[in-house]
């Protein structure tokens, strides 16, 4: 990576570090590159110094405190504090942001860009299919259906059946929704937006299957005679009792992430054990299982949060799409090239989130035809 490259992408991490803002992982990884990486050392100390400066301190103190993002950058500009250098202008934006828990940076890169129409699935309601049968889990319902009951209430569904009546269902979760599924053994599936999950109504054999296609955090309910397995496109997570996040959004790529207990993933030709605080990342390019600590914001999703870090804006585009259920469209090539850090906050309406991003990165937004356009 070109060394300017390299300090783009991890400026962000040292201004959180200045700010008391980081996990333990981001903590470790970065004394590891100022240990291994002269210009990432000189870079911090450059920055430490900046942050020192009297009139960086006085803006931050003067800046109230969780006043929307927009009122606090005309408050900066009216009290004529954001006239520094351009690094010196980074470092106050990236601090006003962070008092607001929902910052922003963008760094451009030298990549082969490509055009982008994200579009979420059509469907609006979370649909739950057992057998034939489809169920509209729009509104809360207690229903039999063939020899399964189901429960649907505060946007969580169980169901049970006999096991000699064991059927399949799934669960669809659409773009811009978000729902729980209890399933027959007590074990919890937290589904994200645009993921299906698909299980039996009753758990016979010898094991308890499910089938994952999305995003889902799930919660295995303990039983030694019985292993928990979670198919994917790409693999197998095979689980005793244990809690662990799965994503399979990229296509021919899987994201396996353990919180507590323990796990084996098997992908491709390839396989892993994991412990708590450890992920593994397959991409089916490779064929390999790579493991690694994990930032928990990412499983910040389950209450609401979306954190992206680094994240190039096509991917955040497809986010978009699903966390709002909206089509995301880039109107030039090059701005593929272009990474974001920052948070979408699940309660806040997606105009919210534009004018951040508009504000910090200098994008501009426009709406035609029902679909957002970035320019």
């Amino acid at each position: 990576m070109r060394t300017q490259e390299r300090q783009a992408d991890i400026t962000p991490l040292i201004i959180r570090h200045l700010h008391h803002d980081t996990t333990e992982e981001e903590e470790a990884w970065l004394q590891e590159q100022l240990d291994k990486d002269p210009s990432v050392k000189a870079l911090f100390a450059q920055l430490q110094e900046e942050f020192r400066q009297p009139e960086l301190q006085r803006l931050v103190a003067e800046l109230p405190d969780r006043l929307p993002t927009a009122t606090m950058y005309a408050f900066a500009q009216r009290q004529k504090r954001v006239i520094f250098l351009k690094r010196f202008y980074t470092i106050a934006a990236a601090l006003v942001i962070i008092c607001l828990a929902s910052w922003f940076f963008m760094f451009p890169k030298r990549n082969t860009a490509v055009s982008l129409v994200t579009s979420p699935n059509k469907m609006h309601h979370v649909q739950l299919q057992v057998g034939t049968a489809t169920i509209d889990l729009s509104q809360d319902r207690q229903q039999v259906v063939g020899q399964a009951q189901v429960s649907a209430q505060q946007k969580t569904v169980a169901i049970t059946a006999p096991t000699d009546h064991a059927e399949s269902a799934t669960l669809t979760v659409p773009a811009g929704k978000f729902y729980n599924l209890h399933l027959p053994d007590g074990s919890k599936v937290f589904v994200n937006s645009a993921t299906t999950v698909t299980f039996p109504t009753a758990f016979t054999g010898n094991s308890r299957d499910i089938t994952i296609d999305g995003e889902a955090f799930v919660e295995v309910a303990p039983n030694a005679h019985l292993p928990f397995l979670v198919h994917f496109p790409q693999g197998t997570v095979r689980v005793l009792g244990t809690s662990f996040n799965i994503n399979t959004y990229t296509p021919h790529q899987a994201n396996i992430a353990l919180v507590k207990g323990a796990v084996q993933v098997n992908a491709g030709g390839d396989a892993a054990v994991l412990r708590p605080g450890y992920a593994a990342a397959y991409s089916e390019q490779s064929d390999k299982l790579q493991v690694a600590p994990f930032d928990t914001r990412i499983l910040s999703w389950k209450d609401g949060t979306y954190y992206f870090h680094n994240t190039p804006l096509p991917d955040l585009c497809q986010a978009l799409a699903r966390w709002y259920g909206v089509e995301v469209v880039l109107d030039k090539a090059a701005l593929s090239g272009i990474r974001l850090t920052g948070t979408i906050h699940r309660d806040e309406p997606v105009d919210t989130f534009l004018d951040n991003i508009n504000l910090t990165s200098g994008l501009t937004f426009y709406q035609k035809d029902g679909a957002i356009h970035i320019k």
